[in-house]
């Protein structure tokens, strides 16, 4: 993995203070300027172009003597925080190397100028023998500073140059939690643009100096620039999607009282971690007093990110904040869950929404609001005459290390909001639908032509679904499934049960796409056979509640969902499949009795459902959708079979290796052998209970039930000479545990993990058919 943080263009002429700090005979050597400038003819490979430098460990060294190794030392220790997910660093904080490497061999310097950016007008394209020709009306160039590993000091040859440009694979950062190192690391400076400087094309992609305070008329710009120029970013699209929110409140900023937001209302969201008990809370006791001018708590007496949200709103000229625990009656179950399953309404149709992403609770503010101001994390030097500075982490990697980011329902929070601020120790950053710009760095620019590289387009991921819900195709929904199941499982949660409330808001606007025809705890009805084959990260158990003596319980999930697990993130991998299963009949509960409902048919052909199914009409029925997202059991004719595991296992690529956190492998490949004592498939299992078995020299008998047919290639699953490695020969399968004995006509079990067995094993091994209750 390359890490790469760029150098802007020099700015304009300044003169430096008299101060100007010296530089070493190392950097005085060095023309700085013309790496902002390089020829024309600059290509990555050219070798005039790399600037040989001292060693790390001899840079920082002139940490305190020369300006131009402290931004190299600082870039790097930057660099190095970023690629190893901790905090970045202040510029007064020490780099101690052994913090991050843990080899022995000495890491030189290696300077290059690298293009950070260019404004490409229309009128410059022109054709030529080999089509498109591109003359670029404005570039912007970086300096690239690039460690490499050395044996000695004999100059690198022509490939290596080449390979050290292009960042080859290198393992430079070893760290004991990572399984494995990370690469070539390659950071940059950024030139500066002196403070008061206006945006022009010649400042793009320069730096900004960043205040202590927020420049609320910056945020105000921004907003300006993209509500005029990008029709993508406009509300009405999203509500082509998602409808407006019904019956919320919001805090009006002016007169101090929650008020019933009316139709149309200009609302600006905030998302945030509560960090624990919150003190200041809507419940049924204070809502009148709440609703009266000058009705809610002092501001001074609220947390400081609230304190410093509602600043935010008044000082930019809006009036309506909505804040989950100030607009949603806590203590009434009805109003609490109506507002849960509308997050993705409250959020989409917001103006925009504060991110506060720095801090771990209500109280650590919003950086640059609250009087004291911020922390600096921006490290400015004078060399040769330029003000040059080390950039800021992108947003993307800014929340990758924050604890915002860590939280299970600030992703749905993020992930639906079309405009946001995002407030971090750092700085702020804006992202909408078409771009994400930051304090330090000039990227606002109207034209369309507008090419970024690094630095200004890294953001995080969003649902980019309203460009895309008419053209997405049967597949790309299911992958849009997968990507936010991995995503959201690797968080965590206060109370356990709110598992499938904090992803009501995803599920919803997945709803909305073709094909799709809603959720069944958590699992897409589309594919449910498929979905159920998910697979855990690392470590799991099931999800349970505290009850009322202490007493550890099953939280109300079924085994078949990931929701009904906890310890790990959870992954799906899409493999082709044909479903098995005759019927699925989904088990709910409804005004205190059990019902069941029949899912439908589906095939990956289908457009829309028939209007008289149940489930075309769940999306617009937030009763039934409720219910079907809390179904605890299915229902269902297939076969059943028993093969057995020894403990051995096999490491030939099959799903690859699932990884926990710490970088140990978790989960095994066990060989399932027949009744014969044929390799028949394999099992995903706990490695540690694999092994247990195989010291013991034990035979385990497993139970699995067939749910569909595959037909991705599997390059070992069985012994060959019995069974060959037919790709269409392959059964998704999934190990249970039989809780009674099925005399009644259906036999009830859970699941356990999932499997592959080959088809001519399973009829060969005396499968049963069964009704099957799956809890």
């Amino acid at each position: 993995m390359t890490r790469r943080l760029a150098l802007c263009q020099p700015a304009p002429s300044t003169a430096p203070p008299a101060d100007e700090a010296p530089l070493c005979d190392k950097c005085a050597s060095i023309e700085i300027r013309p790496l902002f400038k390089p020829p024309p003819q600059h290509t990555m490979a050219l070798q005039d172009n790399m600037i040989q430098h001292d060693y790390l460990d001899e840079v920082i060294e002139r940490f305190s003597s020369c300006a131009f190794c402290r931004l190299i030392t600082h870039a790097i220790h930057t660099a190095a925080c970023v690629a190893t997910e901790q905090p970045v660093p202040s510029p007064s904080k020490p780099f101690q190397l052994g913090d991050f490497f843990h080899t022995t061999r000495r890491k030189r310097c290696y300077i290059s100028s690298i293009q950070s950016g260019s404004l490409l007008e229309e009128s410059r394209w022109k054709k030529d023998k080999r089509g498109l020709k591109v003359n670029y009306d404005y570039k912007s160039h970086r300096i690239r500073i690039t460690l490499r590993e050395d044996s000695d000091d004999a100059p690198l040859s022509q490939e290596q140059l080449d390979d050290l440009l292009i960042g080859t694979q290198k393992d430079i950062f070893e760290r004991p939690e990572r399984a494995k190192t990370k690469a070539d690391m390659i950071v940059a400076l950024i030139q500066l643009v002196p403070s008061g400087s206006r945006s022009s094309k010649e400042s793009l992609f320069h730096g900004r100096e960043i205040a202590a305070k927020i420049d609320f008329g910056r945020l105000k710009s921004w907003l300006k620039v993209c509500n005029d120029n990008h029709p993508e970013c406009k509300r009405d699209e999203w509500h082509k999607l998602v409808p407006p929110p019904k019956n919320i409140r919001v805090i009006d900023v002016k007169t101090s009282r929650v008020v019933l937001a009316e139709r149309g209302c200009r609302y600006i969201a905030l998302s945030y971690v509560w960090g624990g008990k919150q003190d200041f809370m809507l419940k049924k006791e204070n809502v009148k007093q709440w609703e009266l001018p000058g009705g809610i708590p002092k501001t001074e007496e609220l947390p400081q990110t609230i304190q410093d949200a509602i600043s935010l709103v008044a000082s930019i000229g809006e009036r309506y904040l909505w804040i989950d625990s100030m607009c949603i009656i806590q203590d009434d179950d009805s109003n609490k869950q109506e507002q849960i399953e509308q997050m993705d309404r409250v959020y989409g149709s917001a103006l925009f929404t504060i991110v506060a992403a720095a801090g771990n609770s209500c109280h650590a503010g919003l950086p640059g609001i609250s009087s004291d101001g911020r922390e600096r994390f921006q490290m400015i030097e004078y060399a040769q005459g330029l003000r040059l500075a080390v950039p800021l982490p992108t947003l993307s990697d800014s929340l990758e290390s924050s604890y915002y980011n860590s939280r299970g329902w600030t992703y749905q929070e993020r992930l639906l909001s079309q405009k946001a601020f995002f407030f971090t120790l750092h700085q702020v950053y804006y992202q909408c639908d078409r771009d994400v710009w930051c304090e330090d760095l000039h990227a606002e620019r109207l034209s369309k032509n507008l090419h970024k590289k690094f630095y200004a387009s890294a953001g995080p991921k969003k649902l980019w679904l309203h460009t895309q819900i008419q053209t997405m195709a049967h597949k790309k929904v299911f992958d849009e499934y997968m990507c936010q199941l991995e995503d959201y499982t690797c968080r965590g949660l206060t109370s356990p049960t709110d598992i499938l409330d904090a992803f009501t808001g995803i599920a919803n606007v997945l709803g909305q796409l073709p094909y799709n025809r809603g959720f069944v705890a958590g699992l897409p009805v589309m594919a449910l056979d498929h979905a159920m084959l998910w697979m855990p990260r690392g470590c799991i158990e099931r999800r349970k509640v505290a009850g009322e003596d202490g007493e550890k319980l099953l939280a109300p999930f079924p085994s078949w969902s990931w929701a009904g697990w906890q310890g790990s993130g959870m992954l799906v991998r899409r493999y082709s499949y044909e479903p098995l299963l005759e019927e699925w009949t989904v088990v709910f509960r409804q005004d205190g009795r059990e019902n069941k409902l029949l899912l439908p048919e589906v095939h990956d052909n289908e457009n829309h459902l028939p209007s008289t199914s149940p489930f075309a009409e769940q999306n617009r029925d937030p009763i039934l959708r409720r219910k079907l997202m809390n179904a605890y059991a299915f229902e269902f004719w297939t076969t059943s079979c028993k093969f057995y595991i020894t403990g051995k296992q096999h490491y030939s690529y099959l799903w690859g290796e699932i990884i926990d956190k710490h970088g140990s492998h978790v989960y095994g490949r066990a060989c399932l052998y027949d009744p014969q004592g044929n390799w028949a498939g394999t099992l995903l299992y706990p490695r540690s209970e694999l092994e247990s078995i195989e010291a013991g020299e034990r035979r385990v008998e497993c139970e699995f039930i067939v749910l569909s047919k595959g037909l991705a290639h599997v390059p070992t699953y069985g012994d060959s000479d019995v069974y060959g490695h037919d790709a269409g020969k392959v059964l998704n399968v999934l190990m249970v545990m039989r809780l009674d004995s099925g005399d009644a006509g259906t036999a009830t079990m859970e699941r356990i993990s999932w499997a592959m067995i080959h088809e001519d094993a399973w009829n060969a091994s005396g499968p049963k058919r069964e009704h099957i209750r799956l809890v």
